[in-house]
């Protein structure tokens, strides 16, 4: 709670800077979890947070020892494990191959690309569409440190201080780009 309170939310969370409010979500929350663990003894693993990021490792062992599931070193190596986005953007995966919620949410781009919605999905697969490339793609939110989603300038900041090369792109441009739009309209990137 000293995070969350330390942090301003206002736009989302505007009762992280209650004290009495917090006071009540946690004692709501306590009461919560109190009952789901008397309702299901021995169904239930709780995971300390701490101990989690300290040793990660041993408690995820625990967790699946728990779960009647095999360890695999890979469970430490999720940065080099790419097989969730394979199996996402594999044509024959079905629904059930990918697991919800997880580390992943699947979003499903509209058939009509940008031009049926102007939004980052459909962008995103239109331009792997561009790039005759499979058509799908991995997005992401960029926060800012005071926890809002950042916008454009935010989006510029970040790139020039960071990454110099990185290459931003509006979903106009993609939009203006598309075939049936104009097809001789060029695809300006900013960046290099």
């Amino acid at each position: 709670m000293k995070s969350n309170y330390k942090n301003y939310f206002a736009e989302n969370l505007p009762f992280s800077n209650n004290l009495s409010d917090l006071g009540n979500y946690y004692k709501l929350y306590d009461d919560l979890i109190k009952f789901w663990e008397d309702a299901y003894q021995d169904e239930l693993y709780s995971i300390n947070y701490s101990q989690l990021i300290n040793s990660p490792e041993v408690e995820i062992k625990r967790l699946l020892e728990f779960c009647k599931l095999e360890w695999d070193p890979n469970c430490m190596q999720h940065e080099k494990n790419a097989k969730t986005i394979k199996t996402a953007i594999n044509p024959k995966a079905k629904k059930k191959d990918i697991v919800s919620p997880g580390h992943v949410f699947p979003l499903v781009a509209r058939q009509g690309g940008v031009l049926e919605r102007a939004g980052h999905t459909e962008a995103s697969v239109d331009i792997s569409k561009l790039a005759k490339l499979n058509p799908s793609s991995v997005i992401c939110e960029v926060m800012n440190e005071d926890g809002r989603m950042a916008r454009l300038k935010d989006l510029f900041r970040f790139k020039y201080s960071i990454y110099g090369d990185l290459y931003l792109l509006e979903i106009l441009e993609v939009i203006l780009k598309s075939p049936i739009s104009n097809p001789s309209f060029p695809l300006t990137l900013f960046g290099k």
